[in-house]
C-alpha cells in the first residue's frame, strides 16, 4: 500500500499519469495521502543532511571566529604596545637630581646634627681623659681600621650596582662578606699581641681585642643598608646613622665619666654595631640570603679588590699618621695629641664630604647609561661641595686656637696645630 503511494505521489509531482488527466477533479484519499507521504520524505532527507553537515558547518564558523577574535586581539596589543613606547618616549627623564638633592638634604641635616653632637662628644671627653688615653684608644683603632675595609659600608657598594638579580647577588654577599669580617676578627685576636710590642704599650692588647667583637656583627647588616640605599631611602639611612652616633658618643663620655679610660672610646662600637643590625633589619625588612655557597665567591673577587684598595688608602688617609707616630714615637700621649686634634679638625669636612658619598653613589649608579648628565652631575657636586667645604675650613684654620685656648687653657695646646693644618 505504501509503495503505490508513493509512485502516485511522484507521478503527481511530475506532472503525468492519470493524475495530470484528472487534474481538475478533486483529488481523492489516495492522492493526499501519497502526497504527505512525499513531503515527509523530503522532509526527512533534508533533516538528516543538515544534521550531516552542521558539524562541518559549526567547526568552521568556530575556526573563523576564534581566527577573527586573535587577530582583533593582536591589533589591540599592537596598538597598545605603540602607545607605550610613545608615551615612555614622551615622559621626562626619571628625577634621580631631585631625589639626590633631598637625599643630601636629609644627610647634611642628620650629619650636622651627628657633628654637633660628636663636637660635644669631643670636648667633654677632652676633660675627662687625658692625652695618654686618647693615644692608647687611637693606636688600637688604627690598627682595627686596616680590617674595616671589608665591612659593610665597603661590600654593600657591589649590591648597589646590581641591576638585576638583587635577591641572588644579596645570598652571596652577604655570606662573602660574614666570611671576611669573621677572618678580620680573628686576625685582630692573632695580631693584637704583635701590636702590643711595636707599640711598646701592652695595653693596647685589651682594646684591640675588646674591638674585634664588633667586626663580625658589621657584616650581619650589609644587604640590608645596600636595599635601602638602592631604593634611595636616604632619610631613613641618615637616621639610623645619627642614632647610631648618639648611642656612640653618649655612652662613650658616660663610660669616660665613670671612669674606663680608653675603653671609654672602643666598647662603644660593639653597642652601634649591633644597633645597626636591627635598626637595619626592621628598615629595610626581610632579605633572603639562602645558604653559603663558597663556589660562587669567585665571581666577587674583582670588585671586592678594588673596593678594599679604594678602603685601604681610605684607612691609611684617616688612620695612617696615629699608627706610624705611635709606631716611631711610641708615645701614647703624642699619639693622643694628633689623635684628638684630627678628630676636631675633621669634623667639617666628614659632613660635607665623606657623609655624601653614601648619596652620591647610587644616584651616579642610575645615570651610568646617560654619561653626560652623570659628567654633569658630579661637576655641579663637586663645585658645590668646594664652594662650602673652602670657607668652613678657612674659618676653622682662624679659630682653632683661641678655641682650644678659652675651653682647655694649656691641657690640649699641643693640637692646636693639628687642627689648623
Amino acid at each position: 500500500m505504501v509503495g503505490q503511494y508513493e509512485c502516485t505521489a511522484r507521478a503527481l509531482l511530475k506532472g503525468n499519469g492519470p493524475v495530470e488527466r484528472s487534474r481538475r477533479k478533486a483529488p481523492g484519499p489516495g492522492e493526499l495521502a501519497s502526497f504527505a507521504l512525499l513531503v515527509a520524505l523530503r522532509r526527512q532527507s533534508e533533516i538528516a543532511a543538515v544534521r550531516k553537515e552542521l558539524p562541518r558547518r559549526s567547526f568552521n564558523f568556530f575556526r573563523q571566529s576564534m581566527d577573527r577574535t586573535l587577530n582583533e586581539i593582536a591589533l589591540m596589543n599592537q596598538a597598545a604596545s605603540t602607545l607605550i613606547i610613545e608615551r615612555a618616549a614622551a615622559l621626562p627623564a626619571e628625577p634621580v637630581g631631585s631625589r639626590a638633592a633631598w637625599g643630601a638634604m636629609w644627610t647634611l641635616l642628620f650629619s650636622a646634627l651627628t657633628k654637633a653632637m660628636t663636637l660635644g662628644s669631643q670636648i667633654a671627653l677632652a676633660w675627662f681623659l687625658i692625652p695618654e688615653e686618647f693615644g692608647l684608644a687611637a693606636m688600637a683603632l688604627s690598627v682595627m681600621s686596616f680590617t674595616a675595609i671589608v665591612g659593610a659600608g665597603n661590600l654593600k657598594n657591589i649590591l648597589v650596582q646590581v641591576s638585576d638579580g638583587f635577591d641572588v647577588e644579596a645570598g652571596r654577599v652577604f655570606w662573602f662578606s660574614l666570611t671576611l669580617n669573621m677572618a678580620a676578627a680573628l686576625c685582630l685576636v692573632v695580631f693584637a699581641p704583635i701590636a702590643g710590642v711595636l707599640f711598646d704599650d701592652s695595653r693596647v692588647v685589651t682594646l684591640i681585642w675588646v674591638g674585634a667583637m664588633a667586626q663580625p656583627l658589621q657584616s650581619l647588616c650589609t644587604v640590608h643598608l645596600a636595599a635601602l640605599s638602592r631604593s634611595l631611602r636616604f632619610r631613613r639611612i641618615a637616621m639610623i646613622q645619627c642614632i647610631a652616633s648618639a648611642l656612640q658618643y653618649g655612652i662613650a663620655v658616660l663610660l669616660a665619666w665613670l671612669g674606663f679610660g680608653p675603653f671609654a672610646l672602643v666598647l662603644p662600637l660593639v653597642v652601634v654595631a649591633l644597633w645597626n643590625v636591627v635598626a637595619l633589619r626592621i628598615s629595610a625588612g626581610a632579605i633572603p640570603v639562602g645558604r653559603p655557597d663558597p663556589r660562587q665567591w669567585g665571581a666577587l673577587g674583582e670588585p671586592v679588590s678594588w673596593l678594599m684598595i679604594i678602603a685601604l688608602f681610605t684607612a691609611l688617609m684617616t688612620s695612617g699618621a696615629s699608627l706610624t707616630i705611635g709606631l716611631l714615637q711610641r708615645d701614647a700621649a703624642v699619639v693622643g695629641f694628633y689623635f684628638w686634634g684630627f678628630s676636631l679638625a675633621s669634623q667639617a669636612v666628614f659632613l660635607l664630604v665623606t657623609n655624601l658619598q653614601g648619596v652620591l653613589f647610587p644616584v651616579l649608579h642610575r645615570l651610568n647609561g646617560d654619561s653626560q648628565r652623570q659628567f654633569a652631575a658630579v661637576e655641579k657636586a663637586c663645585r658645590t661641595l668646594l664652594a662650602v667645604a673652602i670657607p668652613v675650613c678657612v674659618l676653622q684654620f682662624l679659630l682653632a686656637g683661641p678655641f682650644i685656648n678659652l675651653l682647655f687653657q694649656e691641657r690640649w695646646q699641643a693640637s692646636i696645630g693639628v687642627v689648623q693644618w
